[in-house]
């Protein structure tokens, strides 16, 4: 994710969060043939490449920010020797991901309400407490 190595769960998955970066290397494919990633459960294509003159494949892929949390499948097909398709599949678990700045706004203006309305509530308590000290 994001070009740090991440664990495989114990079940086969890598765990990640939308907009998440995957690396893919792989080897064995013919040198300059095309090979393209996909995300299943729909099919959405992430990417797209050649592979290398020594028919290896190193490539950064972003998670798309509108793909939904749960299981998916990313999957790599490229072309082998004698044509015939290679195809790498790897399960992944989406994170889902929470914008926390809403709660950040709303927190900042209660904050600056309170800052506000605190110290005249004590002011008006302080006038009333001297007008009856007054009587």
């Amino acid at each position: 994710a994001d070009g740090r190595p991440l664990l495989v769960g114990t079940d086969g998955v890598i765990s990640l969060s939308a907009s998440n970066q995957i690396r893919v290397k792989m080897s064995g494919l013919v040198p300059g043939t095309t090979y393209t990633a996909f995300l299943f459960s729909e099919p959405v294509e992430i990417g797209r490449g050649v592979a290398g003159p020594d028919g290896t494949v190193n490539a950064l892929f972003t998670v798309p920010r509108e793909l939904e949390a749960g299981g998916h499948t990313l999957q790599v097909n490229g072309v082998g020797p004698d044509s015939a398709v290679v195809s790498v599949s790897m399960g992944i678990a989406l994170q889902e991901t929470y914008n926390s700045t809403p709660m950040l706004l709303l927190f900042i203006a209660l904050a600056m309400a309170a800052a506000l309305f605190i110290p005249l509530q004590m002011r008006r308590k302080v006038r009333l407490k001297a007008l009856l000290m007054r009587r």
